[in-house]
């Protein structure tokens, strides 16, 4: 009988333990990051832009984007820096749970 109510109280706290437990909760950041066009006015094919993703001064995540270069990404909420190498100008976000910011980073290509 001892064993029952021992394995049975296990699983009752497994089962409370684990009611809480899931996903860390995420918003989404989606966007554009167009690249500059090449010397014929048009975008060259095959380009692929890297978006830097970063909380303070670390790097959560690296997105590689082609054409039609745009963006969906979750996070976990919280203030973050997106860049896209040196023409495209950064954007800050702030994420919040279950939520979808913009942030699109366009090229100063002049």
């Amino acid at each position: 009988m001892r064993l029952r109510w021992g394995l049975l109280g296990w699983l009752v706290a497994s089962a409370a333990l684990s009611a809480g437990c899931g996903p860390a909760p995420t918003g989404t950041v989606k966007g554009v990051v167009p690249p500059c066009p090449g010397p014929s006015g048009h975008v060259l094919p095959g380009v692929v832009v890297s978006v830097q993703i970063w909380r303070g001064n670390s790097r959560v995540e690296t997105l590689s984007v082609g054409s039609p270069y745009s963006f969906r990404v979750q996070i976990p909420p919280g203030t973050y820096r997106l860049t896209a190498g040196p023409l495209n100008l950064p954007a800050n976000v702030t994420v919040k749970a279950g939520t979808v910011v913009d942030a699109d980073l366009y090229p100063d290509c002049g």
